[in-house]
């Protein structure tokens, strides 16, 4: 069974602006989660499916790059910017989003959201799509 990825964002990335404009703002909203939820760029990378030099480079440029024709790791990118959107739906306080995401979870099997991530990163558009349901019932 294939899952069918629908993006609101996705239009908006690639309609009306320059790649450098849309690079620095994807940079600063990922890395304003990244500082947000207190993440370590190893934890982020994990999260996004990049690897850590990625990260890395993305952190000197300050710039993200997304490919014209959005592939799956643009989509996890935005998977990343959804899953924040729909916990801060759910949690008005920054630190109970944060942990949230580290707390042990008796629906997940008594691990974490981002242990699900880190080891299977599709785990992310599943975790996301659970918390869209009981945030959007």
């Amino acid at each position: 069974m294939e899952t069918q990825l629908n993006f609101s964002n996705e239009k908006k990335i690639h309609h009306g602006f320059d790649d450098s404009v849309k690079g620095k703002a994807l940079y600063k909203v990922i890395f304003g989660i990244l500082d947000e939820w207190n993440l370590s760029q190893q934890e982020l990378s994990a999260l996004v499916n990049r690897t850590p030099t990625t990260i890395s480079e993305w952190k000197k440029k300050e710039s993200i790059s997304v490919s014209k024709h959005l592939d799956m790791n643009d989509y996890q990118l935005l998977e990343f910017i959804e899953l924040y959107k729909v916990l801060t739906n759910l949690f008005v306080f920054t630190k109970d989003r944060a942990s949230w995401l580290r707390e042990p979870n008796e629906g997940f099997g008594n691990k974490s959201p981002l242990d699900l991530i880190k080891s299977d990163p599709r785990n992310l558009h599943t975790i996301r799509l659970l918390m869209s349901k009981i945030a959007n019932p």
